[in-house]
């Protein structure tokens, strides 16, 4: 597994036809408006589409080393990604929910009560490879733990909040969610192999897409794996499929309590990348 790429051209024999010559020569145009950038030691490989940028890389070695990579390849990326943005999106969920006027007040105390507690109980390993990202991306420890921790900060508030109401997590904080992941598995006979797709939806997707990142891991120690996600968001916990040919996509679910001994989803989803060779395992 492997994310190299040159420059090329794709080929296509002629196809017969009104519709099918139509559609081979939209993918014909198409094609002919991508260009790429092969990746370097200091800086991601990028392929320029009509419809927006994606990043790419290979990095290799023990989780400090990867992260560390990730981090330095990235950095200018980061700063203008998701999680600046995630880090603070509890505080400004709340200032848009009926407790707006204690936003200050309650994002500390779920902070406080529940991202520190989490952040703690982080395998060594991992609180390592976060420092190690946040050090070579030059972005504050703490922004970089927030955000990757902000999934279950919110949740955990939202459940606490509607605990103490009596009312259903559903409903969100003032107002429910607004978006929801998809997924699609096609079979055969109506494909060749079984192939798995999904759309993300999630908070902040606009700035999510403008950073879109492919990273190939080739750990020292576990499956080669490849993630599709956005500069700075680490590991293959979200979207993302391993050597063995298992596929992995997460979608949020709105619970009413959530435990704070745990295993965050993006950490667990990483082990089941790196460890995992069938369903069963994972």
């Amino acid at each position: 597994m492997d994310g190299s790429s040159q420059h090329g051209q794709a080929t296509r024999a002629d196809a017969p036809g009104g519709g099918a010559a139509d559609a081979a020569q939209a993918h014909d145009q198409l094609w002919a408006s991508v260009t790429t950038r092969a990746e370097t030691a200091s800086r991601p490989g990028v392929v320029e589409t009509p419809t927006g940028t994606l990043r790419f890389l290979n990095v290799s070695g023990d989780r400090v080393g990867m992260a560390a990579q990730v981090g330095a390849r990235l950095k200018h990326d980061i700063h203008r990604g998701v999680l600046p943005y995630f880090a603070t999106l509890v505080e400004r969920t709340v200032r848009r929910s009926p407790a707006k006027r204690l936003a200050k007040t309650v994002s500390w105390g779920a902070h406080q009560a529940f991202t520190r507690h989490l952040r703690q109980r982080l395998p060594e390993a991992h609180q390592r490879a976060l420092y190690a990202l946040s050090d070579a991306a030059e972005l504050p420890a703490r922004v970089v733990f927030d955000a990757s921790l902000m999934p279950e900060t919110l949740l955990w508030l939202v459940g606490s909040y509607h605990r103490l109401l009596g009312t259903s997590p559903s409903l969100g904080l003032g107002q429910p969610p607004a978006f929801g992941c998809s997924s699609i598995v096609v079979a055969p006979p109506r494909a060749e192999g079984l192939l798995h797709g999904r759309n993300l939806d999630y908070f902040g997707v606009d700035i999510w897409e403008r950073q879109a990142t492919v990273t190939f891991y080739h750990p020292d120690d576990a499956l080669d794996y490849v993630a599709i996600a956005t500069a700075g968001v680490w590991g293959g916990g979200i979207t993302a499929m391993n050597a063995a040919g298992l596929t992995l996509a997460i979608h949020e679910h709105v619970v009413g309590e959530l435990d704070r001994d745990g295993v965050p989803i993006g950490l667990a989803g990483d082990e089941v990348m790196r460890r995992a060779h069938t369903i069963e395992e994972a």
